[in-house]
């Protein structure tokens, strides 16, 4: 007697790697990005859509405090752990970024990460590694042990901040794949999408309000830049460097994320990163869509066996 057993698994098996396959329409010019690093990345698939010297090496600064915040996220099981800070982790940060703790402050590990991820905070960053390793230094070595574990390539840590350390460096395509990581690690999204961030009273401060760096996220500082449709990242400046950006766009249960870096500004005094991370997010997000190869719920087709003791259709 005839049996007929589905294509169904066969086919499903087959295609399961192209279900959902991005479709690919024209390739942005790279002529229109004025940031001289770039990339676009499509999360689910796994996949760079757009590149733009994206192999060069550049400065880790671009993505070093994510990487300092995936290893206290990964770290700490609760985050209102509270931290003395020791007075060797707030020295030699003169001219950066700082929140302003004080040597014995009692500060807690959630306003550490939110204060480094969201008003880009270097004493917030150098204060949780040296609570997690005792030292940067030691910290460091966990960085790049945690980069060759995600899969970056061209990256080599010195610090938790990034910064004053000219022989550090990483690339755009390896900022992007740390990116997607950080992604999956419950309540990250939340910390980077915020555009301010209340430190409350401690043994040695009064209340610290801190405002997100990433100007796609908030009308605060600069409302000409504000993007309702852009969530997170992180936004970074240096004089010899310029503006590094990294935001990620979500359409059709997708999600691209774009990094832009190494322009400064225009003739006008418009922050060149922002406008080249949006026009190529939209682009991806327009141009690149899901097709269905393979209805699960209906038989492929069938094919005649010979020799099967069971079977004499597949």
């Amino acid at each position: 007697m005839k049996r007929k057993f589905s294509l169904f698994l066969c086919a499903l098996m087959l295609f399961a790697s192209i279900f959902g396959i991005l479709s690919q329409a024209a390739m942005y010019d790279e002529n229109k990005v004025n940031s001289p690093y770039a990339a676009v990345y499509n999360a689910e698939k796994g996949i760079f859509l757009f590149e733009k010297n994206a192999d060069i090496r550049i400065s880790a600064s671009n993505c070093a405090k994510i990487m300092t915040a995936i290893l206290a996220l990964e770290h700490y099981q609760n985050l209102d752990t509270v931290i003395t800070v020791p007075l060797a982790s707030i020295q030699g940060l003169e001219g950066a970024t700082i929140l302003g703790l004080l040597s014995g402050e009692k500060v807690t590990v959630r306003d550490l990460i939110y204060t480094m991820l969201v008003g880009n905070c270097n004493d917030s960053a150098s204060v949780l590694a040296c609570d997690m390793e005792k030292t940067n230094a030691l910290f460091a070595l966990k960085m790049n042990e945690k980069a060759a574990e995600i899969g970056l390539k061209d990256t080599f840590f010195k610090n938790s901040t990034g910064l004053g350390a000219k022989d550090s460096y990483t690339t755009v395509k390896d900022c992007l794949l740390l990116a997607s990581y950080a992604l999956g690690i419950n309540g990250f999204s939340d910390i980077v999408n915020t555009a301010k961030y209340t430190v409350y009273e401690t043994n040695k401060h009064g209340n610290k309000t801190v405002y997100t760096k990433n100007y796609f996220l908030s009308k605060q500082t600069f409302a000409d830049y504000y993007w309702q449709d852009a969530s997170g990242f992180s936004a970074t400046y240096t004089d010899e460097e310029g503006y590094g950006l990294i935001s990620t766009y979500t359409a059709y249960s997708m999600t691209y994320i774009c990094m832009c870096t190494g322009a400064h500004k225009s003739d006008t005094g418009k922050i060149l990163a922002y406008n080249d991370v949006k026009n190529l997010l939209r682009w991806a997000s327009t141009e690149y869509t899901t097709l269905k190869v393979l209805d699960s719920s209906k038989i492929f087709d069938e094919v005649p066996v010979r020799l099967s003791k069971e079977r004499n259709y597949v």
